[in-house]
C-alpha cells in the first residue's frame, strides 16, 4: 500500500515537472522571418547571430569559448604582472642550489656569497 502511494506521488511529481519544462527549445534565437527549408541554421539561430557579436580573433562563439575567455581571463589577473616575472632558474637563490644539488663547475653554479639573502 505504501509503495503505490510513493508511486503515484512520485508519477504525478514527474507530470507536473514535465508540463513545467516544456518543450526545452529557446525559441528566442530563432528567426521567424527565415524560413527553414531555406536555411536551417539561420532559421534557428537568425536572432541570437543578430544579437552576438563573434569577436575578430575567432571563427566562432558560442557558451564554451566564452568561458573559456572568462576562465582565461581570470587566471592571467591572479599571475604577476609581465615585468615581475622570472623567465629564468633562479641561480641566485640558496633553495635552487638545494633542491638540485648543484656543485662548483656546473653551468648554473652560483656561489653562496654571491646568492640573494631574504630575511
Amino acid at each position: 500500500m505504501l509503495l503505490r502511494l510513493l508511486l503515484a506521488t512520485f508519477s504525478s511529481t514527474l507530470a507536473l515537472a514535465a508540463s513545467q519544462l516544456g518543450s526545452g527549445i529557446d525559441r528566442s534565437n530563432m528567426d521567424p522571418s527565415a524560413r527553414p527549408q531555406d536555411d536551417l541554421y539561420l532559421a534557428t539561430n537568425g536572432d541570437w547571430l543578430k544579437r552576438t557579436e563573434i569577436p575578430a580573433d575567432k571563427s566562432n562563439y558560442g557558451s564554451f569559448i566564452a568561458f573559456d575567455d572568462l576562465s582565461r581571463e581570470r587566471q592571467m589577473a591572479q599571475t604577476s604582472p609581465s615585468q615581475f616575472r622570472a623567465n629564468g632558474a633562479p641561480i641566485n637563490a640558496d633553495a635552487f642550489h638545494e633542491a638540485f644539488g648543484t656543485k662548483p663547475g656546473d653551468n648554473l653554479y652560483r656561489a653562496p656569497s654571491e646568492r640573494i639573502r631574504i630575511w
